[in-house]
């Protein structure tokens, strides 16, 4: 199973990005938001950033239909500034 990420960060454009496993219970999880910190941790985590910020997973600017079309779940998340 694979989930797709709508990576959104409020000030730029949507950006996609696709891993293995189920990771629902990541919907609606914002880095520097009020929220659940246990769930940002997770999420910083699936990032992985290199030493110059840069998220590891390869970020997409297009939305990877093929894979839902496949059966991935689809899942919103973010960063505030």
């Amino acid at each position: 199973m694979k989930t797709v990420f709508i990576w959104d960060e409020l000030q730029g454009e949507l950006q996609f990005f696709v891993v293995n496993g189920d990771f629902r219970h990541l919907n609606n999880t914002y880095i520097n938001s009020v929220e659940d910190e246990d769930k940002q941790d997770e999420l910083n985590k699936i990032l992985a950033y290199d030493n110059e910020g840069n998220p590891e997973v390869t970020m997409l600017t297009e939305f990877p239909i093929q894979e839902v079309k496949d059966g991935a779940y689809v899942v919103v998340a973010g960063f505030l500034p």
